[in-house]
């Protein structure tokens, strides 16, 4: 998590992008808490910890259902499918299709 969440945050507009971090470890999110503060990041990611599932649906119960360019799934391989429905969910609809 502590690599991908700084090299995605450190492409965002500063002020005004944010990176959201799931991650259910509590030791691997100190961990890349700390870097993303060596990194001069951290004030641009909102962590969560506790599983995905949960994190995303408090997320979208919270209100932010569209509000995201995209998302970047880098998880247990079982759930995710149940990952994507919710990230559809959280995600800015297509402007276009293409076929």
């Amino acid at each position: 998590m502590g690599y991908s969440s700084i090299a995605m945050a450190s492409a965002l507009p500063d002020p005004g992008g944010q990176l959201y971090a799931l991650d259910r470890d509590p030791i691997a999110m100190e961990t890349a808490k700390q870097y993303w503060v060596r990194s001069g990041v951290d004030h641009l990611i909102t962590p969560y910890l506790g599983p995905a599932v949960d994190s995303l649906k408090s997320i979208i119960e919270s209100g932010e259902k569209e509000q995201f360019d995209f998302a970047f799934i880098d998880a247990d391989k079982r759930s995710y499918a149940g990952y994507y429905e919710s990230t559809l969910q959280v995600c800015f609809e297509p402007i276009m299709m293409l076929s």
